[in-house]
C-alpha cells in the first residue's frame, strides 16, 4: 500500500512538472493553460504525497486557506506557486468563504491563471453574492445594462441589483434611473430622487451628474433648482472620474442653461474631458467645430481621436469627411476604412456608404461585388417588405452606377417605387434626378419621366413642381428635358398650375403671375380638359 502511494505521488509530481516546463516553454506561465487539469487532479495531489496541502486542508480554516493562497500569489512567505494558489483558493471556496468564491468567480471570469469557465464564473458569484459580498451583486446587477458574459437572466440581475443597492452607490444609481424611466421596475420618481441622493452623498459622478439635470432641466415633473444643480455639477466634477459631469458643464455654459452663456468656458470644459480620453467628449468637440464654427481641420482631429477610442458614431463622422474632403484633401480609402470598420459592428448606414464607394471606385475588384451584396443584405429584405426608404437607396445606388446591368437594377427598383403609390417619395427622387445630389447624377429627362408620373397620379406638388419646369424653360413642350431649352412654355405651366390649383391654393396665385393670349388660353383650356379625363381614368 505505501509502495502504490509512493509511485502515485512520483507519477504526479512528475505530471505536475511537464505541466510547468510546457507552460513556460510557450511563454504563457502567468496564465497557466493547465491550471484546469491541476483543479480535477487537486484531490489526487493532496492524497498523493503533497503533504503542505494535505496539511492545510486538514488543520485551517477557511479564511486562513484563503490568506495562505493570496501569499503563494504574492510570494509572502513562500516562493511564487500560482498552481498551490488555485487549488487553495478552490479549498476555501468549497467551504464557503465568501471573499474566495468572488476571487475564484474572477479567474473563470477573466481566465487569470484558470481556463475561462462563465457557466462556473456564474455559479461563484451567485454563491458570493448570497454571502453577503456586495461587489459580487452589482456585477450581478450589471447583467441588465451590459454583456458581462456571466450566464443571469433578467430577474436574477435585478434581484442583486436590488440587493448591492443597499450599501453599493453605483448601483444605487442605476436603479434609481431605471425608476425614472419605468425601465425593469414600477415608476417611481420619489424612490428614484431618494436613491440618487444617497449615491450623490457618496458624490457618485453618476448620481450627481442625473440629479443636476434634474434640477436644472425641471425633468420627471421635478422644480427646476438652477442654483441646486449647479452646485451638485460642481461637486462632480472635482471627482476623479468626471468626465460625463465636464460634458454636461460644458452644455450648461454653452447653452446658457442657469448661467450666462459662455462659449469659452463651455469649450473648456469639454476640452478637458476630451483631453481626459472621452470618446464622447471628443466626438461632441469635433461635431462643435464642424457644425458651429465650420473648423474641419479641428473637427477632424477629435473625431479622429473618437473614432480610434471605438465610438461608433464618430467612426462614421470621419468616413464622411474622408468622403467628402472636409478638413482633409478627398481620401476615398480612408474612408472606406472606416465606414468598414462601422459596418463590421453593425450600422446600416455605413454599410449603405461602404456600398455606394465600393460600386463607383472598385468596380474593377471582384471582391467588391459579394462584398457590396453582402453589405446590401437588409436593405435588399427591407425593399422585399415595401419600405420605401429601402427601395430609395437602393435605386440611387445602382442608378449612380455606370453598368448597363446596374442601371437595369436601378429601373426595376424605380418600377417597385411606382408600384408603391408613394408620389410624395416619387417626387422627391424626380427632384434629385433634375439637380443631381450627393448619390445620384443629374438626369433631366428622367427626372421630367418621374415628376410627369407623380403629376398624373394627381399629386398636386408634382403638378406644380412641373409648371415651374415649364415656365423656367427647362423643358420642351413636348414633354423631354432640355439643358438647353430655347425658351418658356407658359401653356404648359398654365395646365399644370391650373391641375394643382384644384387642391393648392399657391398654384393659382402662380398662374395669376403668367401673361397668356386668349388663344394660349383656350389651348390650354383644351389640354387641362385632356388631362383632367385622363387623371381621372388613372384614379
Amino acid at each position: 500500500m505505501r509502495l502504490c502511494q509512493v509511485l502515485f505521488s512520483a507519477l504526479f509530481r512528475g505530471l505536475r512538472a511537464a505541466v510547468v516546463v510546457l507552460v513556460t516553454f510557450a511563454g504563457c506561465f502567468m496564465r497557466l493553460q493547465a491550471a484546469a487539469a491541476l483543479l480535477l487532479t487537486a484531490g489526487l495531489l493532496i492524497s498523493c504525497g503533497d503533504s503542505s496541502l494535505e496539511e492545510i486542508s486538514s488543520s485551517r480554516s477557511p479564511e486562513e486557506i484563503y490568506h495562505i493562497a493570496h501569499d503563494y500569489i504574492n510570494g509572502y512567505d513562500h516562493e511564487i506557486n500560482l498552481e498551490k494558489a488555485v487549488i487553495l483558493y478552490s479549498m476555501a471556496a468549497e467551504r464557503g468563504y465568501p471573499p474566495a468564491e468572488y476571487m475564484l468567480a474572477n479567474m473563470y471570469l477573466t481566465g487569470s491563471m484558470v481556463e475561462t469557465d462563465l457557466r462556473r464564473a456564474t455559479s461563484l458569484f451567485i454563491r458570493a453574492a448570497d454571502h453577503g459580498i456586495v461587489e459580487a451583486q452589482a456585477l450581478l446587477g450589471r447583467c441588465l445594462f451590459e454583456n458581462t458574459g456571466l450566464q443571469v437572466d433578467q430577474e436574477t440581475a435585478l434581484k442583486y441589483l436590488i440587493m448591492a443597492a443597499g450599501s453599493d452607490p453605483a448601483s444605487m444609481t442605476s436603479l434609481a434611473y431605471m425608476h425614472l424611466t419605468g425601465n425593469h421596475v414600477v415608476k417611481d420618481t420619489g424612490k428614484a430622487l431618494a436613491l440618487l441622493n444617497r449615491a450623490a452623498e457618496y458624490k457618485d459622478p453618476r448620481a450627481l451628474v442625473i440629479l443636476a439635470s434634474i434640477y436644472i432641466n425641471g425633468d420627471f415633473g421635478v422644480q427646476p433648482d438652477h442654483y441646486r444643480g449647479i452646485n451638485l455639477l460642481q461637486i462632480a466634477v472635482a471627482q476623479p472620474d468626471n468626465t460625463d459631469a465636464l460634458i454636461f458643464f460644458s452644455q450648461v455654459y454653452l447653452e446658457g442653461k442657469g448661467v450666462p452663456q459662455d462659449e469659452i468656458r463651455g469649450l473648456d470644459y469639454l476640452r478637458q474631458a476630451a483631453e481626459k480620453d472621452s470618446p464622447r467628449a471628443q466626438y461632441e468637440l469635433g461635431k462643435y467645430y464642424w457644425k458651429k464654427k465650420n473648423d474641419y481641420s479641428k473637427a477632424l482631429n477629435w473625431i479622429g481621436k473618437a473614432a480610434e477610442n471605438g465610438m461608433l458614431q464618430a467612426q462614421e463622422q470621419l468616413a464622411y469627411l474622408y468622403e467628402n474632403g472636409l478638413g482633409i484633401n478627398q481620401d476615398l480609402d480612408n474612408a472606406i476604412k472606416w465606414y468598414e470598420r462601422a459596418a463590421v459592428r453593425g450600422s446600416e448606414s455605413a454599410k449603405y456608404r461602404l456600398a455606394v464607394l465600393l460600386s463607383r471606385h472598385r468596380l474593377d475588384d471582384q471582391d467588391s461585388a459579394g462584398r457590396i451584396r453582402e453589405l446590401l443584405g437588409t436593405l435588399e429584405h427591407d425593399a422585399g417588405s415595401g419600405d420605401p426608404v429601402a427601395l430609395r437607396k437602393l435605386y440611387y445606388l445602382y442608378a449612380s452606377s455606370g453598368r448597363q446591368e446596374d442601371r437595369e437594377q436601378a429601373a426595376s427598383y424605380m418600377k417597385r417605387i411606382i408600384d408603391l403609390g408613394d408620389m410624395a417619395l416619387l417626387t422627391s427622387i424626380a427632384r434629385e434626378r433634375f439637380t443631381g445630389s450627393v448619390d445620384l447624377y443629374a438626369d433631366k429627362p428622367e427626372a421630367f419621366r418621374l415628376m410627369n408620373i407623380a403629376a398624373m397620379a394627381g399629386y398636386a406638388p408634382a403638378q406644380i413642381q412641373l409648371a415651374d419646369w415649364y415656365r423656367a424653360g427647362e423643358i420642351r413642350s413636348g414633354g423631354e428635358g432640355d439643358e438647353a431649352s430655347d425658351g418658356k412654355d407658359n401653356i404648359h405651366a398654365y395646365v399644370w398650375y391650373s391641375l394643382a390649383a384644384d387642391s393648392d391654393g399657391s398654384a393659382r396665385s402662380s398662374r395669376r403671375n403668367l401673361r397668356l393670349k386668349k388663344d394660349e388660353i383656350r389651348q390650354a383650356n383644351d389640354e387641362i380638359l385632356r388631362l383632367r379625363k385622363e387623371i381621372g381614368r388613372k384614379q
